[in-house]
């Protein structure tokens, strides 16, 4: 069976799903991490409702994807848990209602995305220290110029 939502419905369960899962967001900027002794930071830390680190919003440096000011990447663990709530994935959308998500809780308004999904465990026999391994892609994709990034 094919069941048909249209975008703003999907823009709204995705928001919804985004909010029971993490809750709301918090973050530390590199201005509050150099104030704390931290150190130089290339990036701000996003923490959910729980205090876990779920994302960094990439300002500079060699981990930000070439033409983006602010790049917010998530955690695969963080992307893991979204897979397992949010059963289809349209990227374009789903870029755009985290880059929301994220917006509405910190104010910082990014123009790239990365995230994992389609993860696919593999056996733990064959790894030394017993924990399993996972496999999966990564997409980047430009909200601003509404195009994928290699």
């Amino acid at each position: 069976m094919k069941i048909l939502i249209s975008k703003e419905q999907y823009i709204i369960l995705v928001l919804k799903l985004l909010e029971g899962l993490f809750g709301k967001l918090r973050i530390t900027t590199t201005e509050e991490k150099r104030r704390l002794g931290h150190g130089d930071s290339d990036y701000h830390d996003i923490f959910d409702e729980n205090g876990e680190e779920i994302a960094n919003i990439w300002i500079k440096g060699p981990s930000k994807n070439k033409g983006c000011k602010q790049d917010l990447t998530f955690s695969a663990e963080a992307t893991e848990q979204m897979e397992n709530f949010i059963p289809y994935y349209k990227h374009k959308m789903f870029s755009n209602v985290l880059i929301e998500y994220v917006y509405k809780y910190t104010g910082l308004k990014c123009d790239c995305t990365q995230y994992e999904y389609g993860f696919n465990n593999t056996d733990a026999d064959n790894y030394m220290d017993g924990s399993p391994k996972h496999n999966s892609k990564t997409k980047k994709y430009n909200v601003k110029k509404k195009k994928k990034i290699k």
